[in-house]
This record gives structure tokens, C-alpha cells and sequence, in this order.
């Protein structure tokens, strides 16, 4: 089966938000969703989804703002509403002007998806501490940071739905992603702890790890390291579904976790990767590998 490329991703989050009012399902009307990380990828798909199914929807971003307000956009044409939100997630001062700002624009907050990050690759003796501090800045701390804040409010009206996203590379690490992978790693204790502190007060928090999606960072990523489609072939060879996901499919998981119909999930981790780690054999020769076995049977 071939990839599924990030222009046809692209195409698909366009038609999502224009077939918004089509046949939705109605499980966040009445519910105010805050997604961090909305200007692209999956935190855009996240916010197009709730907004579907009937939320009115924060969309948060740091620099992309113009990204931000086309996703705001994709809402508004499928008939849903929504407010721009800029924050640094890394700055938790910040972050909690942020959700102070939804709060005073939309009333409310009952689910917030923690979906900002970054992704960079550095070999493990040459990672400089700005870049390290960074990515666990942007992945762990800016994930604990929103979480913090809006449970605070979420504890005030009754409850609340947190998701959080962390990564197939959790679980299944990879070189040259020290800091990533750690990061990564963090968020899927840190919903654990915060899952067993917040229970009583009515806050479910889980998380889903995706594996490796078709989005354009996923691109850039292979450009970088290739120049050519054998990592791409290598990659959908190494995933025993047979291509890469689509960010659509990890939100869709995401909106049933979030709305509250599994009530008793709470420190749960959803791993979304095609059959990725339950392959095994990480390693460059097991993609290699994978590929070659796929060849042999074409």
C-alpha cells in the first residue's frame, strides 16, 4: 500500500473543516476544547474534530500565527467558533495568562488536548543545553504547565477531560533523540500522576502516542536525513499496517478519549502506531529488514 503524503493530509484537514456540519456527532456540544499546538499537523486536526462534533475551540499557538488563524478559519467555514490564543508553552507565567484568556473569552474550559512539541535530532555527546532545554521546555514542561492551569478551573466547575500527547517514541526510542524520547517519556508518567492526583476531582487525564504520521515536520524530517523516498519506504515497510497514519485517525482517538464516554480511563496511554512497537526491532537493519521482507513479497 502507498504512503499517505502530507499534501493529501493537507487536503483532508481542508475537507474536514469545510464538511464540518455534515453528519457530526454532537458529544462536545455546549463544551469549550483548548488545543495547544493548533496551527498544524495534529493539533489542527484535534481542533477541527472537537469543533465537528460541537465545541467551541481555543486555538492555541507560540509563532505561527498566520497557520493558526487559517485552522481558525477551517472551523469557522464548517459553521464552529473559536478564539486565537498565543502563548509560549515553555513559560508557565504565560501559559497561565493564556488560559486566563480563554476563560474571559469563552466562560469555560472542559477539555483541553496538550498537543504543542518539537521534534529536533542531535547526536547524544554533541546535545548543547539550549537545544535540550528546548525540546524538553516545548514537550514535557509546556504539556505540565496547561495542564496545571486549567485543571485549577476544571476543579472549580466539577471536572474536566485532559489528553496528552506523547509518542510512540516513548516507548520505542530511537538515536539521536535523547531529549525528545525523554521528553516524551515524561508525559506519559506525568499523566499518570497527575491522573491519580486529580481523579477526585473529577479530571481524567490520558494520553496518546501516535506513531510516525504523514504530516509536512514528518517530511521535512525525512528531506533532511535522506534527499530521497528510501527512509519514507523504510518507514511504511517497518509498520506492519503498511503505511504511515493520518493526523485525522489520531484525532479521532483523541476526541473519544476526551469525551468522557470511557469514564473510567484515567492514566491510560493510548499507543496509535500502526503496529509499530508491537513489531519490535527498532534498529536501522530491522527497517531495512522490514523493507527487504516487503519486497520478497511483492
Amino acid at each position: 500500500m502507498p504512503p499517505r503524503t502530507a499534501a493529501r493530509s493537507k487536503n483532508s484537514l481542508r475537507k474536514l473543516g469545510a464538511e464540518a456540519g455534515m453528519e457530526a456527532a454532537t458529544r462536545f456540544v455546549g463544551k469549550v476544547a483548548l488545543v495547544t499546538g493548533a496551527s498544524g499537523g495534529l493539533g489542527r486536526a484535534c481542533a477541527l474534530r472537537l469543533a465537528r462534533e460541537g465545541a467551541r475551540v481555543a486555538v492555541h499557538y507560540h509563532a505561527s500565527c498566520d497557520a493558526a488563524r487559517e485552522t481558525l478559519s477551517l472551523i469557522e467555514q464548517g459553521g464552529g467558533t473559536g478564539e486565537l490564543i498565543a502563548a509560549d508553552n515553555r513559560d508557565r507565567a504565560a501559559v497561565h495568562r493564556a488560559v486566563g484568556f480563554v476563560l474571559d473569552r469563552l466562560g469555560r474550559i472542559d477539555v483541553l488536548i496538550n498537543s504543542a512539541g518539537r521534534h529536533q535530532l542531535a547526536r547524544s555527546l554533541e546535545q548543547e543545553q539550549q537545544d535540550w532545554d528546548d525540546l524538553i521546555g516545548r514537550n514535557l514542561s509546556g504539556t505540565f504547565f496547561f495542564a496545571q492551569a486549567a485543571a485549577k478551573h476544571m476543579i472549580a466547575v466539577g471536572g474536566g477531560q485532559i489528553v496528552n500527547v506523547a509518542s510512540k517514541m516513548a516507548i520505542s526510542t530511537a538515536p539521536s533523540n535523547a531529549a525528545y524520547c525523554s521528553a516524551k517519556a515524561g508525559i506519559v508518567a506525568l499523566t499518570q500522576v497527575l491522573a491519580a492526583e486529580w481523579a477526585r476531582y473529577g479530571i481524567r487525564v490520558n494520553c496518546v502516542a501516535p506513531g510516525v504520521l504523514a504530516t509536512v515536520a514528518s517530511q521535512q524530517m525525512i528531506d533532511e536525513l535522506d534527499g530521497g523516498d528510501l527512509l519514507q519506504r523504510c518507514l511504511v515497510a517497518r509498520t506492519p499496517i503498511g503505511r504511515l497514519g493520518d493526523v485525522e485517525e489520531i484525532a479521532a482517538a483523541i476526541a473519544f478519549v476526551a469525551s468522557g464516554e470511557a469514564d473510567f480511563l484515567t492514566g491510560s496511554t493510548l499507543t496509535i502506531d500502526g503496529g509499530w512497537t508491537s513489531y519490535g526491532d527498532y534498529t536501522g537493519w530491522g527497517m531495512m529488514r522490514s523493507l527487504l521482507a516487503n519486497r520478497s513479497h511483492t
